[in-house]
């Protein structure tokens, strides 16, 4: 626990990322679509569903915050795309496009605050579900129509993980430009 004496903050290091939190709207349209049974599929919550733009690792969420206060980036739209399909051999996931130009200045604004370093270039998606051991993608059906959101925030979020699987708290909110 590092003590902030000029602020009288005590903080700690926390799994923390950077994320763009879909609509309400997005949610519910993900989250009619049926998600059966099957051994090896855990699917992820609705209210988990979200786009990393920078995964940090360990770190100060307020050093996060604190990084992303100069973020200077305006609203995007944010698409789903039609087709759900694996991100290696682990996650079931649905593209998300319009997110690039945010995530290239997140992460620029928090190069440095975590304790990971991104090594893989920016693929925007939701994870819906996580697999172990499926050869086959049990929710594999085309959406019926791409959804879409406005992003005009991004969050520092806090990842606890639990027996059960991941808990996310989101820590602070940095709005975007018009």
């Amino acid at each position: 626990v590092a003590a902030h004496a000029a602020r009288g903050v005590v903080t700690s290091l926390r799994r923390c990322f950077v994320a763009a939190w879909p609509s309400l709207e997005v949610v519910e349209a993900l989250a009619r679509r049926p998600r059966p049974e099957h051994p090896g599929v855990r699917w992820v919550l609705p209210e988990q569903w979200h786009v990393t733009l920078a995964f940090l690792g360990d770190a100060e969420p307020e050093r996060v915050a604190e990084a992303l206060r100069a973020l200077d980036h305006r609203s995007v739209t944010a698409v789903v795309g039609t087709r759900v399909g694996r991100l290696g051999r682990a996650v079931l996931m649905a593209p998300v496009t319009g997110c690039d130009t945010v995530a290239a200045a997140v992460r620029t604004r928090v190069r440095g605050v975590g304790s990971w370093r991104e090594t893989q270039p920016f693929l925007g998606h939701l994870t819906l579900a996580r697999l172990k051991n499926v050869a086959a993608c049990p929710w594999a059906t085309p959406l019926d129509e791409p959804l879409s959101w406005t992003v005009d925030e991004v969050a520092v979020v806090v990842s606890e993980l639990t027996p059960e699987g991941s808990r996310y708290t989101t820590w602070a909110t940095v709005p975007l430009g018009g």
